[in-house]
Order: C-alpha cells, then structure tokens, then sequence
C-alpha cells in the first residue's frame, strides 16, 4: 500500500491595481505508511501525543444576534460514506499531534473500515468540511490516505501546533469581540453585514504573498485575516463567514477566476435571497471603502468574476489532476442570485434622471444628509432609461454645466455649522452598475 499526498487547490491573491488570484495545487508523490494497530473506536491512550483543542475556544459568539449554523456542504454530500468521513474529520480535527514529524503537525487519521472513497471523494468531503468550518483554521491543504477494497486511511495536517492554535484561537476572540463589542442592536440582517463588512475591511489589509516575510500559510486564513489584519481573498473570505454566521447571516464562499486568476469569495442569504459579496474587491487598502461588489446578483458578478463548475460537473481527473493535467478548481454550493434588492446601491444610491432643478434639488438634499451625519460619500445611480452614463458624468463634473458644484452650493445654503467643501471634492465611477461615487470633505464652522 501506498500513501498518497495531495492537495486541496487554493487561492493565492496577486498584489495588483486590478485583484486577483492564482492557485497552486501541490505536487503528489508516494509514501509508505506508517499506521499503528487497526482501530475502529480510538481509546483515551490512542491519543497520547495529541494535544485536543478545546472546540468553544473557536466559537465565537455575538452577545446581540443568535448565530446560525452552517450546513450547505454537508448537505451537499451525496452518499453515506461521504456523510461518514464529513462527521469523522469534525470528531478528530480537534486533536493535533504535540511534535511535529518531518516539520508538520498532522490530526489524528482517520482509519474508515468498511467505507472505500475515491481521491475525488476525499478533495469533496474536506472541502466541504472546511466550507461548513471556517473556524477551523488550523486545517492545511495538503492530506494524504490510502485504500484497500474495504478500508479507507486518511491523513490531515495543521499548519499550526496546538499552541499556536490556541494563542490565535485567543487573538481571534479578542479582535472579533472587539468588533462586536461596537455593534449597534436591532439591526436588520443587511444592516448586519454592512456593519461587519466596514468593520472587517477597516482593519485588514491585502497580503503581499510575495513578500519574504510573509506566512503563506496564515494569509489563506482566517487567522491572518483576523489576527494578523494581513490576508488574501481566501483569509478574508473565510473571516466574513465567522462574522456573518455568528450574527445570524448564513454565508459560504464561492471559488471562481478573478482577473484571470483563481478567486475567492462569498454567498450570502438575506431573508432567503441570496447575493455574492467580493471583501476583498471592495478593500482599496486606503481611506475609501468600495461597495461595487457588495451584494451583487449572480448577472452583476459576471461582468468581471467567473464562478467555477460545481464538483458533480467534473470528473474525476479534472478533479483530481495528475502529473501533466492540472487540477479544476470546484465549488460545493453555488446558490441563484437573481435578487438586486439587497445591493448596496440599491440600498443607497439616489437615482439621477436628470439635471433640472428637482434633480440638482434632489442630489443636494442626500449631500447634507451625508454632511449631517458625517458621511464620506454620496451614491448616484445614473438611470440609464433616461441618461447616457457618459454624457451624464461628464456633465457633473468635467464640463458643461458641472453639475456636482451646483449641488454643493444648493446643499451648502442648507446647512448649519458645517460647510462641503467644493475643493476637496473627489469621485470614482462604475459604468458596469452605473454608479458615480462622490467623496465629500467637510469644513466645520464653530
């Protein structure tokens, strides 16, 4: 018998001005193992070298909303094998070994008698563990099994010793009550995740995976994202999942190509409707928070994400690859979003249909709202039934009548104590929505 080495793909996020990924899948190569006596049930001394984690050290609750609980990639799974192995990963994830062997720290094996899975079997189960478990950070990529025509062995990996687990474990809960701690109550689920996703990205910062300082392990993680503020699409995918989840916002993330390279993000269900959120995308790593990916439907996400084929759409080489085909990047659960009601625009853009004096009247009454209530920004979606996005922008702001400096002055004449100032005026525009963003400073008079 042989032991087989593989891995799970993942997404490495390239530090560019547009995003993006790209993946790497590890090579395989044949070991002996080594197993100990057959077991079916572990006794207590089966354990010794393993330290087990304490599983309410990751759970990570909020004191205002009732979290809910993950389920979509169990359910996913199609035979009882399949369920077997899901709820066997979770009984022994918890105990990791206290010394490394050859320079990793693996998870109590898996020895399943009487249940033969396929390589493609075990890439589906774990990745649908760890779509259900983003809490379990520790989890590498890398597993490695062998079979027999009635048994299956399965070997996971920690990228961390047990007290490395357990100082982030205790870092996470801090920085994520943190969070919460400053969390308004009675808040409508989409007002839940807006919240947390300006609270999240206000902190974390885009990884440079190039960088030789970097952990490569911790930025695919929920740790690097929300212990160490450094990540990239996967850390920050995975660290909307614990956030939203624990406040009662089912989430997953979905895989798929991003500026021509593999991607990583989120589906989430508010009141039944489902939507794609891209953190990542909308971190600037500056000042300005983005929302042009913040709640899109599946027709929105297209024009610039590909979603990649569902695991039953593939076979098994494609799933698997080899030593000259690479293998196909899979997602669990794609759900239909086919709902723009909870977008971010929708939510909070003012229409602009035309630049008369009810339409200037109109922008200038949502800039002192803005001004009011001391917001950075003000949305305007440009109707495309009744204006070219092109002609509209640029006579808001580059020629003409320059529209935007009307509005300002409008506003201007209705406030009190604080003045928008027309020189520090900047914007960013979205055709693909049409959305023109306006960042508004402000001047205080006492």
């Amino acid at each position: 018998m042989k032991l087989r080495i593989v891995a799970l793909i993942i997404c490495a996020v390239l530090l560019t001005s547009l995003y993006g990924c790209t993946g790497t899948v590890s090579s395989s190569r044949p070991l002996e193992p080594s197993v100990g006596s057959a077991q079916k049930k572990p006794e207590a001394e089966d354990f010794e070298g393993y330290e087990k984690i304490d599983s309410s050290l990751v759970d990570f609750p909020c004191k205002l909303y009732k979290g809910v609980e993950l389920d979509k990639g169990f359910d996913a799974l199609t035979t009882d094998n399949e369920r077997e192995c899901y709820k066997l990963i979770d009984e022994y994830v918890w105990y990791v070994s206290k010394e490394p062997k050859d320079g990793v720290y693996t998870v109590y094996p898996l020895t399943m008698y009487g249940n033969v899975l396929t390589e493609a079997q075990l890439h589906f189960v774990l990745s649908a563990y760890t779509m259900d478990h983003p809490q379990v950070f520790w989890l590498d990529s890398k597993f490695a099994y062998y079979t027999t025509k009635s048994m299956t062995y399965l070997q996971l990996n920690s990228g961390l010793s047990p007290e490395g687990i357990l100082s982030d474990a205790s870092a996470m809960k801090q920085n994520i009550d943190e969070i919460f701690d400053s969390m308004p109550g009675n808040l409508s689920l989409y007002d839940r995740e807006l919240y947390l996703h300006d609270a999240f990205v206000e902190r974390c910062s885009y990884a440079d995976i190039d960088d030789a300082q970097t952990d490569r392990f911790r930025v695919y993680t929920s740790v690097g994202a929300l212990v160490d503020f450094s990540a990239v699409c996967e850390g920050y995918s995975r660290a909307m999942q614990i956030l939203l989840s624990a406040c009662g916002i089912e989430t997953y993330y979905t895989s798929g190509i991003g500026n021509k390279a593999l991607h990583m993000w989120n589906t989430v269900n508010l009141d039944g409707e489902w939507y794609f959120l891209d953190a990542t995308w909308n971190d600037n790593d500056d000042a300005v928070t983005s929302y042009d990916h913040f709640n899109l439907t599946t027709q929105q996400l297209l024009t610039d994400h590909t979603i990649s084929p569902l695991f039953h759409e593939l076979s098994e080489e494609e799933i698997c690859g080899g030593e000259t085909k690479t293998a196909v990047n899979f997602n669990i659960f794609v759900p239909e979003c086919d709902n723009a009601n909870g977008t971010f625009y929708s939510q909070n853009a003012i229409s602009v249909t035309g630049f008369d004096d009810a339409g200037l009247d109109a922008i200038a009454a949502r800039m002192v709202s803005a001004a009011e209530m001391g917001e950075g920004a003000v949305y305007l979606y440009i109707d495309p039934y009744s204006l070219e996005f092109d002609a509209a922008v640029d006579n808001l702001f580059y020629s003409g009548d320059y529209a935007i400096f009307e509005c300002i002055s409008r506003a201007n004449d209705l406030l009190y104590g604080v003045q928008i100032r027309e020189d520090r005026v900047s914007t960013s525009e979205s055709a693909d929505f049409c959305v023109v963003t306006v960042y508004l400073d402000y001047e205080y008079e006492y």
